[in-house]
């Protein structure tokens, strides 16, 4: 992981390396389309675009109300001999759809009325414009070029006309939407005076009948919706369940799988000699841990980072890995001479390891020859540096020319 890398981005990526992130990948968008659905419809109800009881006590006592207005609807039923029963089915429910459609539209309406008020504020405001000099401030600075100053002006022009332009485009289509409201509002108000010109039916009875119904409807629709909001909320906690168990899942098959190679290669190292090998841990989706248990030297440390490494190269499709000289000279000169041995045996699966290496003379004749052996490219001072030369010495013409 490079130090800008954050955990969560280094940890998708390994798991990828492993094919195990997709199936957590389905999982984690299952779950935040869940969660926005259902933040979504709260969002709603908290805006009062679609009416919900707030909480349970409201919602019992919509229950109630509901059982009270529907005996009173077949009390009034039963008093009229001539009046809703003569009514036709389909008219009575028309009706009440009407008496809804109207409330909802006449919302709407002051809704849009109140935006388009707004914008249009906002567009008269907008219209204001200075002529801007710079006669004045050149009196003060002679000789100073204010073209920055200009095209910074030019800038601001250019995004309040973009600006107004937005401004325009959002109040034709609210003046549009004010106006089809304004238009089914009309209509609706007309469906209801024919209904109510049927003959027959008392028109105290049926505007009673209208109120009871709508009213009845309501609270019907208020407490379906809160239902369906805790069933919203219920599915996104399931999926939500779900989606943290698929994680787990992944990342403990990972770090099993890691954690049993860096075992094995820790016992090739130390053969029969017994060494607690460095245990990976994947907390979560941006959190891990890599410990070498009861040893916090620095040798042991970055033995285990090599360790690490190694591990990874044998399960995962790596072509090399690269290991610099601080890793290697903290750690104990058998102990390497192994992992050199390891790194050695790589060849044989067709992977590769660079290293860069230092005091070679200070090994066993054995390891020495082995480096040698796969020696790319040695560096040594007296005209054996790697453009020929060394850069931080003097030369005679740089001190001639001081």
């Amino acid at each position: 992981m490079s130090k800008d890398e954050s955990a969560e981005v280094a940890i998708k990526k390994y798991m990828q390396f492993f094919g195990r992130y997709l199936p957590v990948e389905a999982q984690i968008k299952q779950a935040k389309d869940a969660e926005d659905e259902k933040d979504a419809f709260k969002k709603s109800t908290d805006y009062k675009h679609i009416q919900a009881a707030k909480n349970k006590t409201e919602y019992e006592d919509n229950e109630k109300r509901i059982g009270v207005l529907k005996q009173k609807e077949q009390e009034l039923a039963e008093q009229s001999s001539k009046g809703l029963l003569d009514l036709d089915a389909f008219q009575t429910k028309h009706l009440t759809e009407l008496e809804n459609q109207l409330i909802l539209y006449r919302r709407q309406k002051a809704r849009v009325q109140t935006q388009l008020n707004a914008i249009r504020r906002e567009m008269t405001e907008g219209k204001k414009s200075f002529k801007k000099t710079y006669s004045d401030l050149e009196r003060f600075f002679p000789g100073v070029e204010f073209q920055t100053l200009e095209n910074i002006e030019g800038f601001h022009q250019k995004l309040a006309k973009v600006l107004g332009d937005e401004f325009k485009e959002t109040e034709k289509d609210l003046a549009t939407t004010y106006m089809m409201l304004s238009n089914e509002i009309v209509r609706i108000l007309g469906e209801i005076e024919e209904i109510k010109k049927i003959p027959n039916v008392s028109e105290a009875i049926l505007k009673e009948y209208a109120q009871l119904n709508t009213e009845l409807n309501n609270l019907m629709t208020s407490n379906a919706n809160y239902d369906r909001l805790n069933e919203l909320k219920a599915i996104a906690a399931e999926y939500a369940e779900t989606r943290d168990k698929v994680i787990r899942d992944q990342l403990f098959a990972i770090e099993t799988e890691v954690n049993q190679r860096m075992r094995e290669v820790s016992e090739s190292i130390f053969q029969n000699e017994k060494r607690m090998p460095p245990v990976l841990r994947m907390v979560k989706l941006n959190k891990y841990t890599f410990d070498t248990p009861n040893d916090g030297g620095t040798g042991a440390q970055y033995r285990g980072l090599i360790t690490f490494d190694l591990a990874n190269l044998d399960i995962l499709p790596l072509p090399f890995v690269v290991h610099d000289s601080p890793l290697l000279k903290n750690i104990e000169k058998r102990v390497l001479a192994e992992i050199i041995r390891l790194y050695a045996e790589q060849e044989a699966s067709g992977k590769q390891v660079f290293i860069a290496f230092d005091m070679l003379d200070t090994y066993t004749d054995e390891m020495q020859k082995l480096l040698r052996d796969h020696l790319v490219l040695e560096l040594s001072p007296g005209g054996n540096e790697l453009f020929g030369r060394a850069w931080n010495k003097e030369t005679e013409t740089e001190n001639d020319g001081e």
